[in-house]
């Protein structure tokens, strides 16, 4: 079994904007906004059912890389 993460298809408007959040804040300041959303979901969880699945699969997608770094 691999244990290697596909890795997902390159979105050129998603590139973007992750490259003007990263030219405002900086690299560690979007893997600290991340990190902070991963634990408060963590934390909280979703209690007004306000997040959509994509969202929460994307957090736990999130949470399971901040746990092997």
């Amino acid at each position: 079994m691999s244990t290697t993460q596909a890795r997902p298809e390159s979105n050129p408007a998603g590139d973007e904007l992750l490259a003007g959040v990263i030219a405002r804040i900086g690299s560690w300041g979007a893997l600290g906004v991340m990190r902070s959303a991963v634990e408060l979901y963590g934390e909280n969880g979703d209690p007004n059912d306000v997040l959509s699945d994509t969202q929460v699969e994307q957090l736990a997608a999130l949470a399971k890389y901040f746990d092997q770094a």
